[in-house]
């Protein structure tokens, strides 16, 4: 069936989607612990042991995220932009309802430390392919960092990829 162009679903299950990772976090926190909605991201707990901004991405349907796909390079982007106001979270985490798959540069990624990590990246971009418009701006966004930045910033990225199945 053809969706109406005025079909906000998908939307709306992303925002529910959304809101159900704020209500986990807020069901989770301890004591001194505050969560923030939209304050320096989607969601971020001030916490005096575990403080973490968080992204979240999800998708109706199978997405596998690639080397050079747009939910992770801006992200990661964003965090670099930014990473004088997120200078205080221990963790920047991506939860996604993408896969990664064992071909990935991104699999097995939380067991790398953040040099290991910044040459997986820089791996991915000396590759030049013919149509990159979406990803070599971001990717020059990303190593226009000074190197010592970056590599603090990837150093605190966790990818928290989950597939849960939605039903529109």
């Amino acid at each position: 069936m053809r969706r109406l162009s005025n079909d906000d679903t998908l939307t709306k299950l992303g925002d529910t989607y959304h809101y159900l990772v704020v209500l986990e976090h807020c069901l989770e926190l301890d004591e001194g612990e505050t969560i923030y909605v939209e304050e320096h991201g989607d969601v971020s707990k001030i916490s005096p042991n575990d403080p973490s901004n968080i992204e979240v991405k999800s998708h109706l349907a199978e997405h596998p995220l690639s080397d050079r796909d747009s939910e992770f390079w801006n992200t990661l982007k964003n965090w670099i932009i930014n990473r004088d106001h997120l200078a205080s979270y221990k963790r920047l985490i991506l939860l996604t309802t993408s896969t990664v798959s064992d071909e990935s540069a991104f699999y097995r990624w939380d067991e790398l430390d953040a040099q290991e990590r910044v040459e997986r990246l820089s791996a991915i971009g000396r590759i030049k392919k013919e149509q990159e418009k979406t990803f070599r701006p971001l990717f020059n966004a990303v190593f226009g960092c000074p190197n010592d930045a970056l590599t603090q910033i990837v150093g605190r990225v966790e990818l928290c990829c989950y597939r849960q199945h939605i039903v529109a």
